[in-house]
């Protein structure tokens, strides 16, 4: 049966090949300039901050006046309205876009030098393009890169942060989210890093996320006597970890993630300044092979390397493989700049498997930064490019793509499915999911966006980077990554409702499958809360008694043994075991929650069995 799909693969994509190879011979993309008003070159990015389906324009410059931005809202005709602008005015800043507070707006976060200090401060879209700013309990960079993801599978967006403190000094930090909204500072082995590459992604397709960290370790301007780092780490209850494996050490890049040979595991793109070890280094890019093992091996490739500026996948001509854009500076060229998009050729030439396209009538610019998403609603992804004229004035452009091969939305996925994930984390569950037997033959590469909230369709709880209708806010991949699960932690009692998303390697987001009711109602296994060994094996009367809807249990014990609570109404009648393992001598609690179960009030029995000992005591439910 696998034999019989790759056949009929790869007919469909040498078909798919010769007509955008045909079609190239005509005008693939055209360019278009977009009448703003520009300050100096800077970057951008297509975003929906208005959750209208239309991409809007993200415009992050620096002048004589330091570093600003910029918003443009896209009319829906092409043209691009400048939006009032309350942000603050920085100095060698940095930016992340996300939907921070889980509330299905895009928010801006900026990390630099304010007002002659070091600051994140964070700006909540509040719908109508306003936005609400906050300083963060943060550490801010200077020559840095912030990151705001959910680094430890709560729901919450975390924040990881690298570059020059205050003082001059590399750093990298992360912090953790806290249930009152407080960001907490965690030890981490990551070495203090400044222009660094920050990036989060599930490698292993475990549902966890990885965090990526490049970047130069001593603070000089001279990158060929720095010594650049690069590693993966890991967090697991709150304790950060590094990764082994060998990765190659940039500075002054851009990281992306996408499966470019379509095996489901999410490949590596870089580019930047390369360490090359004995003090020595140079412009390159390099694309790793993923085997979700965290063994990462290099295609042969002839691209050059590039400076601040940017790489990211993306799949211009739907043929189901992403190609790539890549933008930014470099000395080998004639120009000293480039902008260009590499069509990935791996069926009809695996050794050498991207190339670029030669034919492409836009200008180049110096200083040039761009990225993907389809600005027009037709289908395919175009580009918005930034940089300077050779007289020196700074312009946008579009790279708008013409391509006639359309594709259906992708399936959404089927089987969900939650279990209690105790590897990872005590209170922790497993949401998975599949792909109907009619799935496509490009699906092993697509990613997937998970949402679930408190109340039905909501993202409360984990967001997807999605609009109301389900529409991809910021074009890249989902927030599972190519993984078909995605482990959630810390939930308080109460009902959840979760759904998923396919997301193609064009940034098309499918429908989200039938929602899924997931109830929490109880502990999942019981806790040590003291090793000290007591002088007795005891139960304890439980607290609060009456209770409505949880309780906690205590229990001691003298010396390890098999252990069984469970609890029994008034007729001896087994209602639920909470323990049932061997123990170590300690204190142990455990809470007990009958919420969302049809138990009536009254009185309920709980028992302690050891090897050695039988304890019962009495409890009252009062609803």
């Amino acid at each position: 049966m696998k034999e019989i799909k790759n056949l009929i693969f790869n007919l469909l994509l040498a078909g798919i090949i010769l007509f955008t190879s045909a079609e190239s011979e005509a005008q693939l993309f055209s360019e278009n300039n977009i009448n703003v008003n520009l300050n100096a070159t800077g970057k951008v990015n297509w975003v929906d901050f208005d959750n209208d389906g239309y991409l809007d324009i993200f415009y992050f410059f620096t002048n004589a006046n330091g570093t600003q931005l910029k918003l443009f809202k896209n009319d829906q005709n092409g043209h691009f309205a400048l939006k009032s602008s309350p942000f603050a005015s920085f100095k060698n800043a940095s930016f992340y876009l996300t939907d921070f507070n889980n509330d299905k707006t895009t928010d801006i976060i900026l990390n630099g030098e304010y007002s002659g200090q070091n600051k994140v401060i964070y700006y909540a879209n509040q719908g109508n393009w306003n936005f609400i700013s906050k300083v963060l309990n943060v550490t801010g960079t200077q020559r840095g890169a912030i990151v705001a993801e959910d680094l430890n599978n709560d729901g919450r967006k975390d924040i990881i942060v690298a570059g020059l403190n205050n003082d001059g000094n590399p750093m990298s930090r992360i912090y953790l989210r806290t249930i009152n909204d407080q960001l907490s500072y965690i030890p981490s082995p990551i070495m203090p890093l400044f222009d660094p590459i920050i990036a989060v992604y599930d490698l292993d397709n475990n549902g966890t996320p990885e965090i990526f960290i490049s970047g130069q370790s001593e603070n000089t301007d001279n990158a060929n006597n720095s010594i650049n780092n690069s590693a993966l780490y890991r967090i697991k209850n709150n304790v950060v970890s590094k990764i082994n494996t060998s990765l190659p050490a940039f500075s002054k890049g851009s990281v992306d993630f996408g499966d470019f040979n379509n095996d489901g595991f999410a490949d590596i793109i870089i580019t930047g300044i390369l360490d090359l070890g004995d003090a020595d280094s140079s412009l390159s890019t390099i694309v790793l092979s993923n085997d979700g093992l965290f063994n990462f091996n290099e295609v042969q490739t002839n691209i050059p390397g590039f400076a601040d500026g940017i790489v990211q996948w993306g799949d211009y001509n739907n043929d189901g493989f992403p190609d790539f854009f890549i933008s930014g500076i470099s000395p080998a060229l004639p120009s000293g700049n480039m902008s260009n998009i590499y069509t990935n050729e791996i069926l009809n030439n695996g050794n050498l498997p991207f190339e670029p396209l030669v034919n492409i009538a836009y200008q180049m610019l110096n200083e040039s930064y761009g990225v993907w998403g389809d600005y027009d609603n037709d289908g395919d992804l175009d580009v918005i490019y930034i940089g300077n004229t050779a007289t020196h004035q700074t312009v946008i452009k579009v790279i708008t793509n013409h391509t006639t091969v359309v594709v259906n939305l992708p399936i959404e996925p089927t089987g969900l499915t939650t279990t209690i994930e105790s590897n990872h984390d005590p209170d922790g569950f497993l949401l998975g999911w599949s792909l109907p037997v009619n799935a496509d033959i490009f699906s092993d590469g697509y990613t997937y966006n998970v949402r679930m909230g408190t109340t039905p369709g909501g993202s409360e709880i984990i967001s997807p980077n999605v609009n109301y209708e389900g529409k991809i806010v910021i074009p890249k991949y989902g927030n599972a990554g190519n993984s078909k699960k995605y482990l959630i932690r810390g939930l308080s009692l109460g009902k959840y409702y979760w759904s998923v998303q396919t997301v193609s390697q064009s940034f098309v987001g499918s429908e989200f499958a039938p929602e899924k009711i997931l109830i929490v109602n109880k502990s999942t296994s019981v806790q040590q809360t003291s090793t000290q060994i007591p002088e007795a094996t005891d139960l304890s009367q439980n607290y609060p008694n009456p209770f409505n809807p949880e309780t906690k249990i205590d229990f001691t014990l003298h010396e390890r043994s098999g252990v069984s609570l469970a609890i029994y109404n008034s007729a001896g009648q087994l209602v639920e075991s909470l323990v049932n393992e061997v123990l170590s001598p300690g204190t142990y609690t455990i809470n007990w929650n009958t919420f969302g179960s049809a138990l009536s009030s009254g009185v309920y029995f709980y028992r302690l069995v050891t090897d050695n000992k039988i304890v019962s005591k009495r409890m009252i439910l009062l609803k």
